[in-house]
Order: C-alpha cells, then sequence, then structure tokens
C-alpha cells in the first residue's frame, strides 16, 4: 500500500506499536534508544513525510566531524535545526510505501545512534596529522 496522506502514516506507526507521543502533526517513535520523529509539510512544492533524529548541539560539534559522519550515512543527510545538529529524510506521499517506511525510521535510527557513540568519543589529537607527514 502506497501511503497518501499523514492519516495513514500515523495508522501504519500505531499498528507496529511503535508511537512514543502523538502531538497534532508530530510522531515521536522509539526504536531502541533513539527517538526518531515523523512529521509533514510541503517541502519543494510536494507533500513530504520527514523522519529525523536529533543528534547533538550543534556548537559543540566540528564541521568536519559532521562531514565525515555524512559519509556514513545512507538515507538521510546531517542538518542543523535551530543550533541542533539532526540526521533526517524525507519521503515523498504517493511515492513510498510500508517497507519504505520501515526502512527510513530504522536507517535514521541506526545511523543517529553511530553519530551520537562516535561524538561521544575523545577528539584526535592536535598533531595527529603531523604523525603521517612525509
Amino acid at each position: 500500500m502506497i501511503f497518501a496522506d499523514w492519516n495513514a502514516v500515523v495508522e501504519q506507526v500505531r499498528w507496529k506499536n511503535w508511537v512514543v507521543l502523538d502531538k497534532a502533526g508530530l510522531l515521536s517513535v522509539a526504536v531502541g534508544d533513539v527517538t526518531v520523529e515523523l512529521t509533514c509539510r510541503d517541502v519543494g512544492g510536494r507533500r513530504r513525510l520527514i523522519v529525523a533524529s536529533l543528534i547533538g548541539e550543534l556548537a559543540r560539534i566540528a564541521p568536519q566531524t559532521v562531514i565525515a559522519l555524512n559519509a556514513e550515512v545512507w538515507i538521510g543527510s546531517f542538518v542543523g535545526l535551530r543550533d541542533k545538529l539532526a540526521l533526517r529524510t524525507m519521503l515523498s506521499f504517493g511515492r513510498f510505501d510500508a517497507d519504505d517506511l520501515e526502512e527510513a525510521i530504522t536507517e535514521v535510527a541506526r545511523a543517529a545512534q553511530l553519530a551520537r557513540a562516535q561524538l561521544r568519543q575523545p577528539a584526535p589529537r592536535a598533531d595527529w596529522a603531523e604523525r603521517f607527514a612525509d
């Protein structure tokens, strides 16, 4: 079944027993220890489902770290949202089914968990480049 609107997504998420919090226009889904949020917005002239997970404070994360993390993401990309770093992907209504929805939610959760784990690791020493110089 191809999802045509927000209500169909809400019903699918409820059927899967994923819902943690259901506010008007926002679903928060627990996947392991990661919370993934779903909302519906018009983007680029098309109604889209946005699947996102907050990663951390943007001010504490170096841009090169985000670029390196982005290379490991299969679905979606990292974006800055109001001083926070988030991983998000968008699905166009009328073009995705239950399998695509589940894949987007679980992959965003997996990548968010990986990113958080890597950001908790200590930063490399400042002289790391000198050790590899010719």
